[in-house]
């Protein structure tokens, strides 16, 4: 059974994800896709953390129990 302070490093671990995906995908629709439409960038930003939820939600899991569970790598 893990302890909750995993649950609390996957949180956090997630966040860190969606706050890199959202600031990837603003500065790829400014930049790349030249769009000037706050809302449309809204959509474009909050669509992609939304689309890549279960990806997410795994990997975070993964690298908190690599870093906090003492899981070694064979």
């Amino acid at each position: 059974m893990p302890e909750p302070g995993f649950y609390f490093a996957a949180m956090f671990i997630s966040y860190g994800f969606n706050v890199a995906l959202m600031v990837t995908f603003g500065v790829a629709s400014f930049f790349l896709f030249d769009i000037n439409d706050f809302t449309l960038m809204l959509v474009m930003v909050f669509v992609a953390p939304v689309l890549l939820a279960p990806w997410n939600f795994r990997i975070s899991r993964a690298i908190a129990l690599y870093t906090m569970g003492g899981i070694t790598r064979d």
